[in-house]
């Protein structure tokens, strides 16, 4: 059962959003956990097996992918957790495979770590903050636009929920990861950073 020979789940999906940020905790876990599994589902309908030669590494690669999205689906919560870890293997930057992976993959794998850094289990939402990190070090500019415009926005709107602080304060850890692995390059950086919230 897939979004495209079952359009309804497109719907449901867009309805569990507002379920997943409001209303009382047990919906939005409940709602949360549906849509990381509707997300991985998804993604692993949508991987096609491509027509060219695929080399060992590339083979490896999207067996990976395919591994963690199926442990994404687990109800047991240390699995859920190594299928994040799995992926933050895959696009970590010192890792082959983040060469390798095909650029289909990574909007499935960033909305897999945007979605899984709002979980209240630390161990969940630790996965996540690395995976963001670990994207916005390998993929770069856009991943970096999108954590920091999760990281600004609301700050000119009404009170923040704790939960909004507390996903706002995950994503700033995530950003200070990414500024601390800059080292000496973080000056032109700043003016890099600086360009993406102005724009």
């Amino acid at each position: 059962m897939s979004a495209r020979n079952s359009p309804v789940l497109n719907d449901i999906f867009l309805l569990l959003e507002p379920m997943a940020s409001e209303g009382p905790d047990a919906i939005q876990t409940l709602a949360r956990e549906a849509r990381l599994v509707m997300t991985a589902r998804l993604a692993s309908n949508s991987t096609t097996a491509s027509s060219r030669a695929r080399s060992i590494d590339e083979e490896d690669v999207q067996q990976t992918y395919q591994k963690a999205l199926k442990l994404l689906q687990d109800p047991i919560l240390p699995v859920r957790a190594h299928g994040l870890l799995l992926l933050r293997q895959l696009v970590a930057p010192q890792s082959k495979s983040a060469k390798m992976i095909e650029p289909a993959f990574v909007p499935s794998i960033l909305a897999i770590f945007r979605q899984t850094i709002q979980d209240e289990d630390s161990y969940i939402f630790l996965n996540a903050v690395q995976g963001l990190a670990a994207m916005a070090d390998s993929l770069g500019r856009e991943v970096l636009r999108g954590l920091i415009q999760d990281y600004t926005k609301g700050f000119d709107g009404p009170g923040l929920t704790k939960k909004d602080i507390d996903v706002r304060l995950r994503v700033g850890e995530a950003l200070a990861i990414v500024i601390k692995r800059c080292g000496s390059a973080l000056s032109s950086y700043c003016m890099w950073t600086f360009v993406i919230l102005v724009e």
